[in-house]
């Protein structure tokens, strides 16, 4: 029998995310589609309504309605962000 008196503080809910490779599946959607970023929108859509993600994911929309540049996905506690463009390759200088 415990001693200790327990409280509603004591009890820790657990973050809510999407998994490593929902992340990466969702990553190689966008990447594939950078170009048409309606068309990437609907694929990770349809991805996290057939997939298990569906039980974790909330809302997928875009940052921007009108000049998108990232794909936003929402969870309950957590929010990814999936940039719609590639950072630029720095040159490495040669001497």
């Amino acid at each position: 029998m415990s001693t200790r008196p327990h409280s509603l503080n004591d009890i820790e809910v657990p973050i809510t995310k999407i998994r490593r490779d929902q992340y990466k599946k969702i990553l190689g959607i966008i990447r594939d589609n950078m170009q048409f970023p309606i068309v990437a929108l609907g694929l990770v859509r349809d991805y996290v309504k057939n997939s298990s993600a569906r039980d974790v994911v909330k809302v997928v929309n875009f940052d921007n309605d009108e000049n998108p540049t990232e794909i936003r996905v929402w969870t309950q506690d957590t929010q990814y962000h999936y940039r719609l463009t590639l950072p630029r390759q720095l040159e490495t200088p040669t001497l």
